[in-house]
């Protein structure tokens, strides 16, 4: 709920918080819709509103699923944990500033949603590349490169498969074999 709320471009610092509040002080369970609606009301938020306004309980699961995966790809082994593109991972309130101070350092990364028709062949929701440099004039126009890519990616995929001729297949071949 929090990760939608967040992209439809709202804050979700509040609902978040009171969410993590719900939990972590109240030792209530978030899997109770019960407490969930009472965090939204806290945040000053409708519940109800958010759920129809949200992914179904399928795509919750199946989010629940792929985020887990991810987290254990990544060497995640408690919570919280933040991890960092570089694979560093932060566990714990205690290890917040250390972090930030992470943060700090880090050089310039382009994230892209991947659209709604084309997660469940691309694997994910959102496609991150790192440019490789800190120079801001260098990171923009890496910036335009990669999403030039990630477009026409996208675009071939919508396309579909596309037919080779015996010519194309054996100069494929070559660039794969020599």
């Amino acid at each position: 709920m929090v990760d939608e709320y967040s992209n439809d471009g709202k804050d979700a610092h509040k609902l978040s918080l009171e969410l993590g509040r719900a939990l972590w002080e109240r030792e209530e369970s978030i899997a109770d819709p019960a407490t969930i609606s009472s965090a939204a009301q806290r945040a000053g938020l409708d519940a109800a509103e958010l759920r129809a306004d949200g992914p179904s309980d399928a795509e919750l699961d199946n989010l629940h699923e792929q985020f887990t995966t991810e987290a254990l790809t990544a060497g995640v082994f408690g919570a919280p944990s933040f991890v960092l593109p570089s694979g560093e991972i932060f566990w714990g309130q205690d290890r917040l500033e250390l972090l930030e101070r992470a943060l700090k350092t880090l050089a310039y990364w382009l994230r892209r949603g991947v659209p709604e028709d084309l997660r469940a062949l691309v694997g994910k929701r959102e496609k991150k590349r790192s440019p490789q440099t800190r120079d801001p004039v260098q990171a923009k126009r890496r910036h335009a490169e990669a999403l030039a890519e990630i477009e026409l990616r996208w675009a071939n995929l919508r396309a579909g498969p596309k037919a080779l001729t015996e010519i194309q297949a054996h100069q494929m071949a070559a660039t794969v074999h020599d």
